[in-house]
């Protein structure tokens, strides 16, 4: 036979079925262990995210110094659910801590409730955040692990938040900071334009006041000029006073003649009186001689010869005519006088001109003067509306001139008046009075002047004269006579008629006229006598308002010379104040700008001293930190993966047991001993092994490596408790399935429980079918049996594990003692097994 022969052994293998069988599972075994267990494990931190984890947030919002709303803990939840790196159970702390006790969550965040107080005093009280992170190492080593490397992942991520969050107030206080420099820049750029149109102005300004210098040198010159105009001013007042003095050296002589021309109305009124007595009395004497030259006898004869009151008549009424006439004239041409004076126009035109300026400003007052008011009322008026006039519109000096022409052109408009009112009473007595007043006398003293001719001295003597004509006619006198009477005759006859058409007529008429003009005179001697004592003061008022006026006028000719130099000056000097102001305003807000815009950026800029900077650059650096807690804490990887490996240490452990060791003895079954005590007399022996495999191992952990089991000797009892819960389980496993069967079912059942207890790698991080059948390995039990015996945190799971073996460890003595029971008989595959390990 050849060494290289397969050999009987596989020729062995390929007889019966259960051969084949098991040289299948040899082929796979290996791979089974190798991808099972890589499949398991292949990329754990990849399904953290169905990692439990609790979640508490208990962080109360905070005010940042900038007045902004901070929430940093509520910030932090929503990211955590968001990235969903682990499977984040948002609770409150009561439930997080129940489920971290009892494995429902690995281990439990915590944002404490100063998180967002400590975020937001990192400008000013820097103090590093934490978040409170609570580990069970009870409920996986490994995952506490993981999860500290993913909370340190989250603290980076967070800090690294804060810290970009520090920065950008920090980069936004330089960003301030720098546009604050800038617009500071802008606004010194403003500044120097300020102080430049400053400097501009300041030149215009200089420039002006030297154009005003030189305008009030030309003001003064014209002040000068205005001294001379005043002293020619002064001449022509002289002048004018003159002239007004000679006027009233007229009004005197009109006076006087005003006087005489009294006196001769007075005469002529007595000469009336006693013509209008002789008139009756030659009216009968002429009727009485008309009687004796026609025959008819007189009885009555007057006192006075006819022709020598006819003759006093005619000289009375002369004078009259001549006096009217005379003082008509005298009063006319004195009325012109005044009115043509060009001091007096002058005087009318300022009024005028300030009535003007006066209703310009107050519309309720007249230009014209109201006619319906009398001259005194009108010119209070006047003077009232001229002192509310602002000294602005008419200058005091003008309004003290106006006034004083106001006066006098009162007092000269009053002689005028007075003037008018004398002439006015002169020509109440009509012209065609006078002249028939004149006529008559005339002829009355023609026609007593030739009966005086004709009658000789008995003209003298009316009776004589009528005796004389009777002795004629009785005498037979001559024919010359006779003629001459018979003139007479006819001419008293005429006269008679003439004087008795006059004496019925106009008598009364003559009489009442010169009344009238004897009150005319008597007014036109009173108002000569006002007109002369008001020319008196029109002379002195005439010499004020041409000074006043004239330098008025004259002076502000001069004046407004040297005036429009200095408005010429002082406009540029107003515009280079103007510019000069508008300069140092835009030189003043240039400069508050630029105050503010420096502090503003002063606010604006960190300022910190060297502590704050200190402590905000290392709080900056380490922003956010990690307050972690291990709840029954392990002393690291050797204890945390502890419970695995005892819980494979002690499935080997019966394995190999099982290989040297017959799980059924035969003897017992032969005498006929019952399952029970045939499974027991097979046990016994391994369970001595296997407290010995205890004792070693347990030995070398604790005071060999260093193990410090919180409880020790509840950690031995257990691990002897799942050493012997082993044994009988494949003690089972043989006597079910057979000696080579069942041992392979272990095997397998060894791989499934390794990739699925979670002794390394929380179960969470494997695949859905290591989920399902995590319950059912025992490997699971064992774990979490030890984990809180090794790291202290007894609970719940420690007794369902303590449950669990002890049901596994009854449980598979039973079914051994049945299928031992029913083994009592042998049989062909029993004597010769078709493979046997």
């Amino acid at each position: 036979m050849s060494v290289f022969s397969p050999g009987t052994e596989l020729k062995r293998m390929t007889r019966g079925r259960l051969p084949k069988v098991a040289l299948v599972v040899l082929l796979f075994i290996p791979l089974i262990y190798g991808a099972l267990y890589l499949w398991a494990f292949w990329a754990p931190t990849d399904r953290m995210s169905d990692l439990p984890v609790a979640l508490v947030n208990e962080d109360q919002a905070a005010t940042a110094s900038d007045g902004t709303e901070v929430s940093a803990g509520d910030d932090l939840v929503d990211t955590l659910l968001d990235r969903r790196d682990l499977d984040w159970h948002l609770t409150d702390a009561d439930d997080a801590q129940d489920g971290m006790s009892n494995g429902g969550y690995y281990f439990a965040v915590t944002i404490p409730e100063d998180f967002s107080q400590r975020i937001a005093s990192l400008d000013t009280d820097a103090q590093t955040a934490e978040i409170e992170v609570d580990y069970n190492d009870t409920n996986s080593f490994l995952a506490d692990t993981l999860g500290k490397q993913a909370m340190k992942q989250v603290r980076d991520t967070l800090a690294e938040t804060v810290s970009q969050e520090q920065a950008d107030k920090v980069l936004v206080g330089v960003n301030k900071l720098s546009d604050g420099i800038r617009d500071a820049a802008d606004a010194a750029d403003e500044v120097n334009d300020g102080a430049q149109q400053l400097k501009d102005g300041n030149t215009q300004l200089a420039d002006g006041a030297t154009t005003l210098t030189a305008g009030l040198g030309d003001l003064a010159d014209g002040t000068a000029s205005l001294a001379d105009g005043a002293g020619q001013v002064a001449q022509g007042a002289q002048t004018a006073q003159n002239g007004s003095q000679q006027l009233a050296a007229g009004a005197g002589q009109l006076s006087s003649g005003a006087a005489q021309a009294s006196s001769g109305v007075a005469a002529l009124q007595s000469g009336a009186t006693a013509f209008a007595s002789g008139m009756s009395t030659e009216s009968q004497g002429l009727a009485q001689l008309n009687q004796k030259v026609n025959g008819e006898a007189s009885t009555e004869a007057s006192n006075m010869p006819v022709w020598q009151a006819a003759q006093e008549l005619s000289d009375g009424a002369s004078k009259v005519s001549s006096g009217v006439n005379t003082l008509s004239e005298t009063l006319e041409t004195q009325r012109k006088t005044l009115q043509d004076n060009p001091d007096l126009q002058k005087a009318d035109e300022a009024i005028t001109q300030a009535r003007k300026q006066i209703h310009s400003t107050n519309p309720d007052f007249p230009v014209e003067p109201n006619k319906d008011m009398s001259g005194l009322s009108d010119q209070s008026d006047l003077i009232s509306a001229l002192v509310t006039i602002p000294d602005t519109e008419i200058p005091q000096a003008n309004k003290i001139s106006l006034l004083e022409a106001i006066e006098a052109t009162g007092k000269a408009n009053s002689a005028i008046a007075t003037l008018q009112q004398a002439d006015a009473g002169i020509t109440t007595v009509q012209p065609g009075q006078t002249s028939s007043l004149k006529d008559g006398a005339n002829g009355l003293a023609e026609g007593a002047a030739a009966l005086q001719r004709a009658t000789g001295s008995q003209a003298t003597d009316p009776e004589a004269c009528t005796a004389a004509v009777s002795s004629a006619e009785n005498a037979g006198s001559t024919p010359k006579l006779t003629d001459t009477v018979c003139a007479l005759s006819n001419g008293a006859a005429t006269l008679n008629a003439s004087f008795g058409t006059k004496t019925d007529t106009s008598s009364d008429t003559l009489l009442g006229g010169i009344n009238q003009l004897a009150s005319g005179t008597t007014q036109l001697a009173a108002g000569s006598d006002t007109l002369a004592t008001n020319l008196n003061q029109l002379v002195a008022g005439l010499g004020t308002l041409s000074d006043g006026s004239s330098q008025v006028a004259s002076g502000a000719d001069q004046l407004n010379t040297g005036a429009e130099s200095a408005e010429s000056g002082s406009a540029q000097l107003a515009d280079g104040a103007q510019q000069a102001s508008d300069g140092a305003t835009q030189l003043a807000d240039g400069t508050q700008e630029f105050s503010d815009t420096v502090s503003d950026g002063a606010a604006e800029a960190p300022d910190y001293s060297d502590g704050q900077t200190q402590s905000m650059s290392e709080t900056i650096a380490n922003a956010v930190s990690l307050a972690e807690t291990t709840h029954n804490a392990v002393q690291g990887f050797g204890e945390g993966f502890a419970p695995f490996f005892i819980a494979l240490a002690t499935f080997v452990g019966a394995l190999i047991t099982w290989l040297i060791l017959r799980p059924l003895p035969s003897r017992p079954l032969a005498v006929g001993a019952s399952g029970l005590r045939t499974v027991l007399n097979g046990f016994v022996p391994a369970s001595v092994l296997g407290l010995g495999q205890v004792i070693i191992m347990l030995a070398v952990l604790v005071w060999g490596i260093g193990v410090r089991p919180t409880h020790p000797i509840a950690m031995a009892l257990f691990v002897l408790l799942t050493t012997f819960a082993f044994l009988t389980f494949q003690q089972m496993l043989i006597i079910v399935f057979g000696s080579a069967p069942g041992r392979v079912v272990a095997l397998v059942l060894l791989m499934f429980q390794l990739s699925s207890s979670g002794g390394t790698y929380p179960v969470e991080t494997t695949p859905k079918f290591f989920w399902w059948i995590h319950p059912y390995m025992p490997a699971s039990y064992v774990v979490d049996g030890l984990r809180p015996l090794i790291g202290g945190g007894v609970d719940g799971r420690f007794w369902v594990a303590l449950v669990f073996m002890s049901g596994l460890f009854l449980i598979s003595l039973l079914i051994s003692a049945i299928a031992a029971q029913a083994q009592r008989v042998w049989t062909v595959g029993r004597l010769h097994p078709e493979i046997t390990i």
